[in-house]
């Protein structure tokens, strides 16, 4: 079912090509605002613009939240909730609680003890270093969590184990990032030729 609907997302997206450069010469003839895709500036652009237009969507926040959401499943802790863990499970569980404690005191300690390193100039957390880098220390602490679980566990051993914790979901997901590259490229279109 997943295969054909992408199929069709496909062919969606590649009709949607000459559909919005045709569109964007038409309503050009009756808009001088809007940019015609088909007239030189718009073909200049066109072929200048697919790596940065691409390059819009927040690759670095995807790829880490990718990266953090596969460590975790791979490392076996989401099994816990659903199941009953094992001994040797909740065990690795008090070890991930502890390394999860650990970094929510560390990133507590740099934000209220002096230096304050995580606080604004005026000593607030609006638009602060600890706001700047919520994401950053998001996919740490999952990371570390998820780690210390697996390897507690015995999930996650060896160096293979963690290199394929970490781009599991990657891999699955590597087919949508096509589909990524042609929807950017349409949102992109769409905006620079103001008929919408």
């Amino acid at each position: 079912m997943t295969k054909l609907l992408l199929k069709w997302l496909l062919l969606l997206e590649l009709l949607a090509f000459p559909l919005i450069a045709i569109s964007s010469w038409v309503v050009s003839i009756y808009n001088s605002g809007a940019n015609n895709l088909l007239a030189p500036n718009g073909l200049r652009w066109l072929l200048t613009s697919f790596v940065s237009n691409f390059a819009r969507l927040p690759w670095a926040e995807i790829l880490l939240g990718l990266i953090a959401l596969s460590v975790l499943q791979f490392s076996g802790i989401a099994d816990c909730v659903v199941h009953r863990p094992t001994l040797k499970q909740q065990r690795a569980l008090l070890f991930a609680l502890a390394a999860l404690v650990s970094m929510v005191v560390a990133v507590g300690a740099l934000t209220v003890l002096p230096p304050y390193i995580l606080l604004n100039f005026f000593g607030g957390t609006a638009q602060s270093p600890l706001t700047d880098s919520l994401p950053g220390l998001l996919f740490i602490t999952a990371e570390v969590v998820a780690c210390v679980y697996g390897y507690t566990s015995g999930k996650m051993v060896t160096i293979e184990d963690f290199s394929v914790a970490h781009s599991q979901l990657i891999v699955q997901l590597s087919p949508l990032f096509i589909h990524a590259f042609l929807l950017s490229q349409v949102f992109e279109w769409i905006k620079y030729s103001y008929f919408l």
